[in-house]
């Protein structure tokens, strides 16, 4: 995955749980008109995450996969799902250097077909494997669902893992309803020319024709789709492979527009690099790390290369990662401006700098917004990352996996489209606004962060899931423009209250805005 995450992953480290309590990360640094919120800290080496479909009108679903606790846990609208986490993943080899659960994907035909995908590393091989979820699938009440552990089914077994390095790890349904999976070479380079081996490729797979019950692992020529590339080979594992040539492609995005696949490939010598593809391709590693020439596989270097569109050089980037395209869903409340629509962002993972990159007519090239950070970043602080998926919302929303390699601190955030309005200074919000509070969890006390646009009456109040009043924070008229306030987690006699989820509450005027958090102790 990342090549040196070891480096601040001790052995024996105790993790949390998703309701661990860290201090929270910065917010990015954005261009104008652009808002980064955290909306959940304190989450365990987290590692992918996926939406589930649901009404808009009921809120959002988040799925995370915490890469050493060997579990999925849900999000619903900011809050936790029961604890202790109740989504355990079994025959995960998590213990040493990149491995562990790496991703997540969710069926494209949910609910009627309520599955998920997990990619994970098991003692000497990755496995691809589905279990099926049950509970509130269509989220017509509380949302919460339950992965049935008794469902698990076998895709996969194996694709190489000797070492504890280079395994890939995404996995995402283009809009053809294949699922495509990325590999790497498991440090050793030649895999990625071997097409006997599964390592350092990206995979597609029918998986609809998986049977309803089943333990698996099933014939190769079940999942192998008729149009896949190689589909007359007669090496079963070569008629799976859509590209090839890859050394460790952790983060890969499809944009839904036109099935075309943005793999990050993290490099090894002076180059991280972004390829773009849309159909068969081989990226040339280990002959090449993007034109450079590196080793020899064989007698005679392949040729049609795809060469990368992006690049970021090395040192001081160490690992490429992808954000995603963007395309603002139908209905999105808080779309990008129009001018981003098809456009590519990329990260590092340990520098954290965001770009932002759009196709000019004849080359993929950088486009700078007014006021991003430097010329050549779009954004700047966010090491870490490791997933990103655009919101039913129109939002970007990003998974940071810690905090200054502290494993304990993980958090969702949501990038928006959140520009003033006309006449309104830049550091006064557009309306009346209610943040989530940080921490969130909270133990011991927490900010929130509220906004008003002209000087009004409020009265920002806590209340328990009952409705009850048990504090009040502000009461009486405030000036427009950005406030904090305070709160301990105690009631209006001063006693410590319960942990559980709470309700704040927002009125100014006719105007409401409420959120939801925890109260850890």
């Amino acid at each position: 995955m990342l090549r040196i995450l070891a480096r601040t992953l001790a052995l024996g480290l105790a993790l949390p749980t998703l309701l661990s309590v860290a201090p929270a990360r910065a917010n990015l640094t954005l261009p104008t008109g652009f808002r980064d919120s955290t909306i959940y800290s304190g989450i365990g080496l987290p590692v992918a995450m996926a939406f589930l479909p649901g009404p808009p009108e009921k809120g959002w679903r988040l799925l995370i996969t915490e890469q050493k606790g060997q579990r999925v846990s849900e999000l619903v609208n900011g809050v936790p799902g029961p604890t202790p986490p109740f989504q355990q993943v079994s025959e995960v080899d998590w213990v040493a250097g990149e491995r562990g659960c790496l991703s997540l994907a969710v069926d494209p035909r949910w609910p009627a077909q309520p599955y998920i995908y997990l990619h994970y590393t098991s003692f000497g091989a990755i496995h691809l494997v589905r279990y099926r979820m049950t509970g509130d699938l269509t989220f017509a009440g509380n949302g919460l669902v339950s992965m049935d552990t008794t469902t698990k089914m076998y895709v996969l077994t194996d694709i190489p893992d000797v070492n504890e390095n280079h395994n890939g790890g995404t996995l995402r349904f283009g809009p053809d309803g294949m699922l495509y999976m990325t590999t790497g070479d498991d440090q050793n380079a030649c895999n990625s020319q071997d097409t006997t081996s599964l390592g350092g490729k990206v995979l597609r797979m029918d998986i609809t024709t998986l049977p309803a019950i089943g333990r698996g692992p099933f014939p190769h020529a079940l999942i192998t789709p008729a149009d896949n590339p190689h589909a007359a080979s007669p090496d079963e594992h070569y008629r799976l492979v859509y590209a090839m040539g890859l050394r460790n492609p952790f983060r890969m995005h499809i944009d839904p527009a036109n099935g075309a696949l943005f793999i990050a490939d993290v490099g090894q010598i002076g180059i991280e690099e972004i390829n773009r593809i849309t159909g068969a391709a081989n990226m040339g590693w280990p002959w090449y790390e993007g034109s450079t020439p590196v080793i020899t596989c064989g007698p005679t270097a392949p040729t049609g290369l795809t060469l990368p569109i992006a690049t970021l050089p090395n040192p001081p980037n160490q690992s490429i990662m992808s954000m995603g395209v963007y395309r603002a869903p139908s209905g999105a409340t808080k779309p990008f401006p129009a001018e981003y629509e098809g456009d590519y962002f990329f990260t590092d993972y340990f520098t954290g700098v965001v770009r932002r990159i759009g196709w000019n007519g004849s080359l993929w090239a950088p486009k700078p917004a007014p006021g991003q950070p430097t010329a050549d970043d779009w954004a700047t602080g966010a090491p870490e990352f490791v997933d990103a998926a655009v919101g039913a919302d129109g939002a970007l929303w990003y998974l940071l996996q810690g905090v200054d390699g502290q494993y304990t601190n993980g958090a969702v955030h949501r990038v928006a489209w959140d520009p003033p309005t006309a006449g309104v200074p830049p550091d006064v919000a557009s309306g009346v606004r209610l943040a989530v509070p940080s921490p969130n969890p909270m133990r011991g006390a927490a900010e929130f962060a509220w906004s008003l646009p002209a000087r009004g009456t409020v009265r920002l109040t806590i209340h328990d899931l009952a409705g009850r009043l048990v504090a009040t924070l502000e009461s009486g008229e405030r000036s427009a423009g950005p406030h904090r306030s305070r709160w301990e987690g105690r009631d209006a006699s001063g006693t410590l209250l319960a942990p559980g989820v709470y309700v704040a509450n927002l009125s100014v005027g006719t105007e409401r805005r409420a959120v939801r958090f925890v109260l850890a102790r």
